[in-house]
């Protein structure tokens, strides 16, 4: 009997399931089944899992009408035979020593029901945007009624846990792994991290569902679900039975729309849909700067830009920031937070930004400040913020930030390098030399300065 079964449900999945394969075949753990479910697909699914079977007998092909994600995968549980599963969808992928080492650690973690390792996005084969490591969860059941914790290909799970609880709800079409992992630990399951970015998610343009408004009404049921009781568990830990506090209700429901109000921003589609859908208010204690964070990354992922991101996608999504800021502004408590979100947003970005390139965000300017050169007023129409990049030759000395209205005298910028430093030096500006824009104290080429600022300001690196 195997240790492990992996369920991979199928379905129109010709181009990814071999991929999705192989990298079983290439586990350096080989006692593992694997149930492939073909979900009705018409193109050559079916065909390329019974080549696999036929050369490996650790793979098995059930066939079904298309019934869902959800029952095809209860359909490969029904037919597992380890102690342990790994749901596996076929267009992703497991490193090498994903079985071995997580196996590993149900043998030094025997309480643990389920164990995830990271995960990170695969963009032509190389890691994409933000990996996601493992994180120890301290409560569980609380996290999970908040957002989903991991992807469903980084947990290895006892299967008799599975079975107490029913797998997976068919009634849920999407969001259903998060919905499990909520079932799982209001029913009392052990989670325990591993280290390691041992499951991979590949992405290509357009991999990311369009059907946005569809997501949120699954991901906010889930999340409903985790501040109330849940009549489909029948014996939860007695203090998870009634759901964590309500309080913390509406902040976890505008985690989830803020993300995809930003994927729908990156993909260059109106979010006004999405907005109206939540029926919790936005709290009157919202944090702009943690929304602006996860907006920003649901921009990324929806718009699957090319490298470098910023600043050139930022000319593609500024035009739907202010019917943004608009709506925000009209329905917050909190007076004017529309303006404290996008202003965020736009100091997220410029973190994302080298640190020697003069660069405009909306009303944030980053300025490079080269200490060797005259320093000049500078007049920057429409900035509200300006962000002084220090240096001195190839080295980058830090960063000063001003609130401005438009312009800023260099003796402003001198007295806080005073201030700062400690620098003393000789002014050799023309008194009548203004820069349009910043443009004068700028380096004539490339000097190695980039690579400076990714060793000194390695917030920066993106």
């Amino acid at each position: 009997m195997p240790m492990v079964s992996i369920i991979t449900p199928a379905h129109e999945a010709e181009t990814t399931i071999s991929s999705t394969l192989e990298s079983l075949i290439a586990q350096s753990h080989a006692d593992w089944e694997c149930v492939i479910i073909d979900d009705g697909s018409t193109d050559r699914t079916a065909e390329i899992a019974d080549r696999f079977a036929a050369r490996d007998t650790r793979f098995r092909v059930l066939r079904q009408e298309q019934s869902g994600v959800s029952a095809a995968r209860n359909a490969g549980l029904a037919q597992a035979k380890g102690d342990w599963v790994v749901f596996l969808d076929s267009d992703d992928a497991l490193a090498p020593f994903h079985l071995e080492t997580m196996l590993n650690h149900t043998r030094a973690l025997p309480q643990a029901d389920i164990l995830h390792c990271g995960w990170r996005r695969l963009k032509d084969g190389a890691p994409w945007w933000q990996s996601h490591p493992a994180v120890k969860m301290d409560n569980p059941f609380a996290e999970t009624a908040r957002y989903c914790p991991f992807a469903i290909h980084a947990a290895l799970l006892r299967r008799s846990r599975l079975a107490e609880i029913g797998g997976f709800d068919p009634e849920m079409t999407m969001c259903e792994d998060w919905d499990l992992w909520q079932r799982l630990a209001r029913a009392g399951a052990e989670f325990a991290p591993v280290e390691g970015l041992m499951a991979d998610v590949s992405v290509e343009a357009g991999s990311l569902s369009s059907n946005r408004v569809k997501h949120l009404d699954f991901g906010l049921k889930v999340i409903r679900r985790g501040h109330h009781s849940d009549p489909r568990i029948a014996y939860p830990v007695p203090a998870l039975a009634q759901g964590i506090t309500q309080a913390a209700l509406g902040t976890a429901c505008w985690y989830l729309a803020t993300w995809l109000v930003g994927a729908t921003i990156g993909q260059g589609d109106n979010p006004g849909e999405l907005l109206d859908r939540v029926a919790e208010p936005i709290p009157p204690d919202a944090d702009a700067y943690a929304l602006s964070a996860i907006m920003m990354d649901g921009i990324v992922v929806g718009a699957f830009p090319g490298e470098p991101i910023w600043p050139g996608l930022w000319s593609k999504i500024q035009d739907k920031l202010p019917d943004l800021e608009a709506w925000f502004n009209r329905h917050s408590p909190q007076e004017a937070f529309g303006s404290l979100l996008v202003r965020a947003l736009e100091r997220k970005i410029a973190d994302q930004l080298p640190t020697d390139v003069p660069a405009t965000i909306g009303t944030t300017r980053i300025q490079p400040i080269d200490l060797d050169r005259p320093i000049v007023d500078l007049i920057l129409p429409g900035i509200e913020r300006l962000r002084c990049c220090i240096w001195r030759g190839p080295t980058l000395l830090g960063q000063l930030e001003f609130v401005v209205f438009g312009a800023i005298e260099a003796d402003a910028i001198r007295n806080r390098l005073r201030m700062m430093f400690g620098l003393e030096f000789d002014d050799p500006t023309d008194p009548t030399a203004v820069a349009e824009d910043g443009f004068v104290n700028l380096p004539d080429q490339d000097d190695g300065r980039v690579a400076a600022a990714s060793m000194a300001a390695p917030s920066h690196r993106g």
